[in-house]
């Protein structure tokens, strides 16, 4: 639509060249962007090409009349729901109005227009279907919400189903069997409940947070914050992991100031986030980098790793779409709930997540916090 024409575009079809000056003259002074044509014809080639905001349909046409144009309109899905006022003659019969609302029209006016008349019923059909469209955008969105929603909490209770199933087990074997157990074994045994519970808790806490993050309402807590203790934080949280796989983490605040005002909650979850990611695809010996770096901006944040890099459909998850993640370089498991929740807090601080390589070839994700966030 032309930005000259704010209120939107009218289709105005009829095969009366005067007719379609008059109604062209009245639509450009009230701030509409008239495009006549003068065959039913002709309008449905110029709707294929590009859809107005309403249809002005005249009824009597040689060749294909406005019904026909009509039925048309109606039977093509990109179509049916553009807005069609029929005009017809002075003397209009009621079996004549009542068909065209049956062919799918949402109002008529009679020959010659009443300037003020018309106007005002171009505007009012123009903002019902506009609201129309806004509001099925809406819904559209709330569903795919509770989609993933859905999609995520199922995810979220077999992970935790198939992270406890395995407790039991182990314990009732440690019961029974303790007093000939081989210290090494209890050990190793302890530590994979330990694993175990470890990864459950961060599967709540990423619960927690992923709701928190849902939430709108919400209010984000801001305090003054420094980039190096939210980097070393994030690097003592996969400090265990690292240290199985031989990886070395470097953490770098370059520039200043490292000062920033933001919700502590939400930018040490996403860097927990994206630093396990990056311990968890990268191979035995590599490395994985958490750099923190002063802008006009704000503080640019970045989370990079020596791994393969990140396929298109799982970077998706940081726009809210679900996807499973696939499992670490030596078989770490995922829900891909991570970069879910990174997103969308990233969004509530004001930053958007960006993907892409790192120094080493595999994946870099960085955002920019503003100052005052």
């Amino acid at each position: 639509m032309d930005e000259n024409h704010g209120k939107g575009s009218v289709l105005i079809v009829d095969d009366l060249p005067q007719n379609l000056a008059l109604a062209s003259s009245i639509l450009l002074k009230a701030g509409f962007d008239p495009r006549p044509v003068t065959s039913g014809a002709e309008a449905l080639d110029l709707v294929a090409a590009e859809a107005p905001d309403l249809i002005l349909l005249d009824i009597s046409m040689p060749g294909m009349d406005g019904y026909e144009t009509c039925r048309h309109l109606k039977a093509n899905e990109a179509t049916r729901d553009i807005p069609v006022i029929f005009l017809t003659a002075a003397q209009v019969e009621a079996e004549d109005a009542v068909r065209g609302f049956r062919e799918g029209a949402v109002d008529y006016i009679t020959k010659p227009v009443i300037d003020a008349l018309l106007v005002a019923r171009v505007d009012t059909h123009v903002r019902l279907h506009r609201n129309a469209a806004e509001l099925a955008a809406h819904n559209r969105s709330l569903a795919d919400a509770v989609e993933a929603r859905d999609r995520l909490l199922y995810i979220l209770g077999h992970d935790l189903r198939n992270s406890f199933s395995s407790i039991p087990g182990v314990v009732d074997i440690m019961v029974r069997d303790w007093r000939g157990m081989d210290p090494v074994e209890v050990q190793e045994l302890l530590e994979a409940i330990g694993d175990t519970v470890g990864r459950s808790v961060g599967l709540l806490n990423n619960t927690l947070a992923w709701a928190r993050a849902e939430t709108e309402s919400a209010p984000m807590k801001t305090e003054e914050l420094v980039a190096a203790d939210l980097l070393a934080e994030a690097a003592a949280s996969v400090e265990t992991a690292a240290a199985r796989k031989a990886i070395e983490v470097i953490v770098a605040a370059e520039g200043k100031p490292h000062r920033l005002r933001a919700d502590s909650f939400a930018l040490s979850t996403i860097l927990r986030n994206l630093v396990g990611n990056a311990c968890k695809f990268s191979p035995r010996g590599g490395k994985v980098a958490l750099r923190a770096m002063a802008s006009s901006e704000g503080i640019e944040f970045s989370v990079e790793d020596s791994g393969p890099g990140i396929e298109p459909a799982q970077a998706a998850g940081l726009q809210g779409s679900f996807v499973r993640s696939r499992r670490g370089t030596e078989g770490e498991q995922g829900s891909g709930i991570g970069l879910v929740i990174s997103g969308s807090l990233a969004r509530r601080l004001g930053a958007r997540i960006e993907v892409g390589k790192s120094e080493w070839g595999g994946a870099r994700f960085s955002f920019i916090v503003p100052y005052g966030s």
